[in-house]
């Protein structure tokens, strides 16, 4: 008797005795390999889940159901071939690995339909439904080359096994008549936009309600993962769909607004875009609890970072034994932190260590509760140079301006709820694109943001300034907001007010007056208030990072106003920005307060100033000058040149300095390598300064 025979025996005499050991049968008498046992194993379960995962909401709902049952049809093909145990010929084992990859792209195109966009599913849905045909013929393709008379396996099942093949072989692309109708109400919706009709509310009501977006939340979601998708287009031509993101991107806010009215507070909207991952699941983590359309479950406390209260995706202990997300911890040390954030202790060293067995944990947790991390230290691939600010469609920018109207009204409203809702609604508007800007700008809203910084709520205050910084970047609006009587006092309030604003404030209020001070004709505006240089340099010495940045930036485009240098100095500027350099040491700040005191030495007081003070920042000048950018490379330079050189002017100091410089042992050589391949300009300063470093001591001190 051969072995088929034998086998098929032993399969009978299983059959007969069910109190035998199933396993202890396979173990002594299945001829596969482990390998090859799993992999079966492992397509039966891809089976099972397929035919109980849940299926999309709306848009593609058919075709999930459809392939899922063609798949769930083939579980008695792998039972089978599991339990015969018969010897499987090298092309089955290769129709086997097609469908493995094909049940694989099933699961995750199905996944992908209900985690993503229903508006940008709704208007691809031809492509969507020629995914689904193309896996149907891809199982079918593999099932056609499974040899069935070296398979043992029961007529039934080759039955079901054929009929599949034949359904897949015939499967064309299918789009439902529903989310044909609904795409047709859609695309009628923003044929009247570009027409300059507004959109009739019950409408608009109508679709978002079969598209199931029931409330404000509903489309905060939608904008979301719209706004995930326009960040991912990346490549040209991806690019150029980004217009059409964009218009749906405005038509959902444009009904958020019409039909939901402003939703909820602010502190929910931030909450959705700080604590939701950026997955396919769309989990929202607020308060240590992941959310999701299909019910709630409880996020382990130790895997949520204790800074930004995320899911961690690269976790890192500290010196103080402590873990958190790397770019978080990264962002705190940045800052100018030297404690742990968590228990308050100083910290040894910075030193970040992987914590390997955390990461283990929070991944199996994260497949066992169906959970996708995306990693995000990933950086956004940059768009294409020629398409940095892509144009709007028409019907994008009718909503907008709709938008924009409607939360304009409501800056006037009785309710400070409202008002704080309404202001952090075009802060967003307005913090998209160029087109978005003017639109806000053009509605008015500059005068009535200008006059909720008055307000007594901080966060509306907060909102209402970065609105007017967001606006500002137009220069359109730039003429417009100083144009407009008190919104430029009521700015510079902000940046002052010891009590009230916050820090986010003053910051976005320097920012501001960064934005309206790149106009050569509004600088000596900005400059005559007093109180704003007055601030600026506050925040230049005790502001954070980012804050310091921005008043170092602005305090250089007032100092390029000669008429103002002076006033500058008697403010105390030199000094403001020698305390900035000694206390912060990124690179960012160090570039913006380095191009301030290049600035500052054309004048001979302002030469005599730095001069005095320099010394007490040379060591990190030669530093920045070794490590920076080009453009920071050729400011100290420049500023060093200035204060060797012009000893007469200076006084003697300089010749402390020069002397220093010459025994700094890596500063000769950069400043060589700066002569030889620097900018124009770095070449020839550093040219120059070499001459003036290669000045004999002693005919120094005689000079002196």
């Amino acid at each position: 008797m051969d072995q088929r025979a034998l086998l098929g025996g032993a399969r009978f005499s299983w059959r007969r005795r069910p109190n035998i050991d199933r396993n202890a049968v396979l173990q002594l008498q299945h001829p596969l390999d482990p390998s090859i046992l799993a992999m079966v194993n492992g397509l039966l379960t891809a089976c099972k889940e397929l035919s109980l995962c849940k299926k999309p909401r709306v848009c593609q709902r058919v075709n999930s159901t459809v392939i899922s049952r063609r798949v769930a049809s083939l579980c008695p093909l792998f039972e089978d071939v599991r339990d015969s145990g018969v010897w499987i010929p090298p092309s089955a084992l290769s129709a086997f690995r097609q469908l493995r990859t094909a049940f694989h792209n099933i699961k995750t195109l199905i996944y992908d339909c209900r985690h993503s966009s229903n508006l940008l599913l709704l208007m691809e849905q031809d492509v969507f439904a020629s995914q689904f045909r193309d896996l149907s013929i891809s199982i079918a393709d593999a099932l056609a080359s499974l040899p069935f008379d070296l398979l043992e396996i029961s007529q039934d099942t080759r039955e079901y096994v054929e009929i599949v093949q034949r359904h897949g072989r015939q499967a064309k692309p299918f789009i439902d008549p529903a989310e044909l109708v609904l795409q047709t109400e859609i695309l009628a919706v923003m044929a009247a936009l570009e027409e300059e009709v507004s959109p009739d509310p019950e409408k608009l009501r109508h679709i978002f309600e079969t598209l199931h977006f029931n409330d404000a939340a509903d489309c905060e979601r939608e904008l979301w993962l719209l706004e995930k998708k326009r960040e991912s287009l990346k490549s040209e031509e991806e690019y150029k769909d980004i217009p059409n993101v964009n218009s749906l991107i405005s038509l959902v806010r444009y009904a958020r607004c019409m039909v939901y009215g402003l939703g909820p507070g602010q502190q929910v909207a931030a909450a959705f875009r700080r604590y939701e991952l950026a997955s396919p699941s769309m989990r929202r983590v607020v308060l240590g609890r992941v959310e999701s359309t299909d019910g709630e479950v409880t996020v382990p406390e130790d895997f949520l970072c204790p800074i930004s209260l995320e899911i961690m995706v690269d976790p890192v202990t500290i010196a103080s034994g402590q873990t958190y997300e790397r770019s978080a911890i990264t962002r705190w040390f940045e800052e100018g932190h030297t404690t742990c954030p968590k228990t308050g202790s100083k910290l040894a060293d910075k030193y970040m260590i992987p914590n390997s067995s955390l990461r283990r944990l929070i991944s199996r947790w994260c497949a066992e509760n169906d959970y996708v991390l995306e990693n995000v230290a990933a950086k956004k691939a940059p768009a294409p140079a020629d398409a940095v600010d892509p144009p709007s469609t028409k019907a994008a920018l009718e909503a907008t301006k709709l938008t924009a109207e409607f939360l304009v009204a409501k800056l006037t409203s009785e309710s400070s709820e409202v008002q704080q809702q309404a202001a952090y609604e075009l802060r967003l508007l307005a913090k998209e694109g160029m087109d978005n800007r003017n639109c806000v700008g053009a509605a008015g809203a500059v005068p009535a943001l200008a006059a909720l910084l008055d307000s007594p709520d901080t966060l509306t205050q907060e909102n209402a300034v970065t609105a007017l910084l967001n606006l500002s970047i137009s220069d359109k609006n730039k003429d417009l907001i100083m144009g407009t009587e008190g919104v430029l006092d009521r700015i510079v309030q902000v940046l002052n007010v010891d009590t009230g604003p916050s820090v986010a404030a003053r910051e976005n209020a320097a920012a501001a007056l960064f934005c309206l001070s790149t106009v050569k004709e509004h600088r000596a505006v900005v400059g005559s208030r007093i109180t704003a240089i007055e601030g600026l340099l506050r925040i230049l010495r005790e502001g954070r990072p980012r804050g310091r940045k921005d008043a170092a930036a602005t305090l250089f485009n007032l100092a390029l106003n000669g008429e103002l240098t002076g006033l500058l100095l008697r403010k105390g500027v030199v000094l403001s920005a020698i305390h900035a350099l000694e206390g912060e040491k990124g690179e960012d700040v160090a570039d913006e307060v380095v191009a301030l005191l290049a600035v500052i030495v054309r004048r001979p007081d302002g030469l005599a100033a730095v001069s005095a003070g320099i010394g007490r920042v040379l060591t990190l000048l030669v530093d920045v000058m070794a490590e920076g950018s080009s453009r920071t490379k050729e400011h100290v330079v420049s500023l060093l040149l200035s204060v060797c050189s012009r000893v007469s002017e200076a006084g003697g100091t300089t010749a402390g300095t020069r002397q220093r410089l010459r025994e700094c042992a890596s500063f000769l050589p950069a400043l060589r390598r700066l002569h030889v391949g620097g900018t124009p300009r770095a070449q020839r300063k550093a040219a120059s300064l070499l001459k003036v470093l290669q000045r004999p001591v002693m005919y120094e001190s005689a000079a002196l």
